[in-house]
């Protein structure tokens, strides 16, 4: 972790783990006409937030640790106040800001109380919270689609067996929330909606299966779609990739597609690294390994054997 003297940079305080990389709070932000605008901050009952905000707060009841001292220096351990004081937090830190306000409505924890414990009931609390409140990002997707069925989606996409990283990519991808061209030229923050590599209109789903290498990608993850559905890869909907409103039988088939559209989205979208097929098979074969290794038995049966 990494802080100048007036707390205005943070960053890499979650370790390690065997399913994640290193988990940035920037991976969770997505920056539009100047405002920082976070998954957690919008979404606040996705997976993501729960594991963010139980890190910290683990990390809070640390002796020793930098995010104990930082937290007691912000007055963020005990009973928060409400309604919160977000202002309080320098902008560079907008995970500890949307901690501020989302665990003011979360009760302090019990002397007994395990940390298992503590998740569960914080996820309750955040999922509370998101159902009874109105999302203009989610009202406005739903109005863009109103034939797809958005309760299938929804439900798709929390109980993909991916990591947190992963289903965050697929679930701002799924709501409109990324800086596509077409997306900033709609709201007036560009003047073309024009990918910049071809041409085309940069939308997401330009991006996912037909700019670069979009095509073939696409091509061979339908085709590994179409083996395990026992159907023609033509009739693979590109729609899924962004509108999984589906339900396939077995449940263990349905847990692999939805994997395998996850995947196929977190990799396509990625600027950091080139994307080719090659590596785009083994993003793969790696995200399966630690599927398969994980501490607990995955729910995709043997369909992804197939990779």
């Amino acid at each position: 972790m990494g802080f100048d003297s007036q707390h205005r940079k943070i960053f890499f305080f979650i370790p390690r783990t065997q399913t994640d990389s290193w988990a940035n709070p920037a991976s969770y932000t997505m920056g539009i006409g100047g405002k920082a605008a976070t998954a957690v901050a919008q979404h606040s009952h996705h997976s993501s937030a729960k594991a963010l905000f139980s890190r910290i707060w683990t990390l809070s009841n640390k002796d020793g640790s930098l995010t104990k001292a930082l937290m007691h220096n912000w007055n963020l351990t005990g009973s928060l106040p409400n309604p919160p004081l977000s202002h309080r937090f320098p902008t560079k830190v907008a995970h500890f800001r949307q901690y501020n306000i989302d665990m003011a409505y979360v009760a302090e924890t019990g002397a007994t109380e395990r940390t298992k414990q503590f998740k569960h009931h914080l996820y309750g609390v955040l999922r509370a919270m998101a159902a009874t409140s109105e999302d203009a990002t989610d009202m406005r997707i739903t109005r863009k689609y109103p034939a797809t069925c958005w309760e299938k989606v929804r439900k798709n996409l929390h109980t993909a067996e991916a990591s947190d990283i992963v289903i965050s990519t697929w679930y701002q991808a799924i709501h409109d929330i990324l800086p596509t061209n077409e997306r900033l030229a709609t709201i007036r923050l560009t003047d073309t909606n024009s990918c910049v590599k071809c041409g085309n209109s940069d939308s997401l789903q330009h991006r996912i299966v037909a700019c670069g290498k979009g095509p073939v990608i696409w091509h061979w993850t339908r085709t590994r779609i179409a083996a395990i559905l026992k159907m023609d890869p033509r009739s693979v909907p590109v729609e899924w990739t962004l509108r999984p409103d589906f339900q396939i039988r077995p449940p263990q088939k349905q847990k692999a597609i939805i994997w395998i559209l996850a995947h196929l989205v977190a990799y396509s979208l990625q600027s950091q690294r080139r994307l080719s097929l090659l590596d785009y098979m083994d993003f793969l074969r790696r995200a399966r390994w630690r599927l398969y290794n994980g501490t607990r038995r995955p729910k995709t049966g043997k369909y992804l054997d197939i990779f």
